[in-house]
Order: structure tokens, then C-alpha cells, then sequence
């Protein structure tokens, strides 16, 4: 079974070259199993875009394009993961607790190429399964990263430097923030 991704990029945002890409820790109300009292962190990759303002062209702002990974709604017991595209205001999400941020390298690439990248592959990144209990979302996002070093978007070391964030954060964090090491798989 194949889940297309659910795209909800603004056309303002489609073509508009992307200046770096964070990887956004957001704690979820949904609370683990075993956990009761530690809410779960949901990843995402976010793709920064700069914008001039139509008003004065001297000034700049920022939006951005989640690409993130959420369960089928319409099959609860689904283990397949539905890959989303979506624009959002600012650079991150307001609510992301942990963001490092990795600068892209070529100049030029949009979110759209970003997404047609991620469905080409040769392992393609928009259909995934997680059969656990949680998303593997953190996997996900590893996995996206990794891709991007391949193909020399952004500078090697990035997946390693998410992971060295996040074992930092499970240190620091660990009585505040459940952040699992799920992984899921490619088909």
C-alpha cells in the first residue's frame, strides 16, 4: 500500500529557493505508554525560506515548509506513515523546544524540488511504516538529513550533529521529555 503525501504548500513558497533547514523538536500532548506524566517530542524538518516584502524590497522575512511525517487518519491501526508538506509562518514551529538548524549549501533549491527529491530516491523517503507504538518520526528525520549530505545539500556531520542534539537533550531533558529511538522502515 502506497500513501501519497498530503501537500499544502502556499504558491508563494513553492519556488522560492530554500536558505537552511531545521529540524524541529515539538512536545505532543500525546503521553507514552509507561509514561504517563512525559509528554512525547514530535520531529520534523522545517525548510527556511527567505521572502521580500512587496511593500519595500529592501526588507526580507522568513517563512517556512514542514515536512513532516503523521499516522494515516483514516486507519487507525495503520502502520503506514502519511509524509506532509505544508507552509507555516515564520522560520519554525512556535512551539519547537530543540532546533539545530543546517545551512543549505546550493543555492537555488525549493521546497518542491526538496519534495521531489524525497519521493525519488533510490530509497524513497515519503513511504514509510512504523509498526511501534509511536511515529519513528526522529528516524524519519535522520533519514531526510542523511539523504540531504548524499546529495550535498547540506554539510556532512548534519545527522550526526541531530544526533549528538538529541542525546543532549534526553541528558538535560530526561524527566521533562520522552524522546524515543523508534525507527520504522522504507518500502
Amino acid at each position: 500500500m502506497e500513501v501519497q503525501p498530503e501537500i499544502n504548500i502556499k504558491k508563494d513558497d513553492r519556488d522560492t529557493e530554500i536558505l537552511r533547514i531545521i529540524v524541529s523538536g515539538i512536545p505532543t500532548q500525546a503521553v507514552a505508554e509507561g509514561r504517563p506524566s512525559v509528554p512525547l517530542i514530535h520531529w520534523r524538518i522545517e525548510a527556511v525560506l527567505q521572502h521580500c516584502a512587496t511593500v519595500n524590497p529592501n526588507h526580507h522575512y522568513e517563512s517556512g515548509v514542514a515536512f513532516d511525517t503523521a499516522l494515516r487518519p483514516d486507519v487507525v491501526a495503520s502502520p503506514f506513515i502519511q509524509m506532509q508538506a505544508f507552509s507555516h509562518q515564520g522560520a519554525k514551529s512556535r512551539s519547537s523546544k530543540f532546533h539545530p538548524d543546517f545551512n543549505v549549501l546550493v543555492r537555488g533549491w525549493t521546497p518542491m524540488q526538496m519534495l521531489e527529491d524525497l519521493k525519488t530516491a533510490n530509497e524513497p523517503l515519503h513511504r514509510y511504516r512504523y509498526d511501534g507504538e509511536s511515529s519513528g518520526c526522529l528516524y524519519w528525520c535522520k533519514r531526510v538529513l542523511t539523504r540531504l549530505e548524499e546529495i550535498k545539500k547540506i554539510p556532512a556531520g548534519s545527522a550526526q550533529r541531530l544526533d549528538d542534539v538529541v542525546q543532549e537533550a534526553r541528558i538535560a531533558h530526561a524527566n521533562i521529555y520522552w524522546i524515543p529511538e523508534d525507527r520504522g522502515s522504507f518500502y
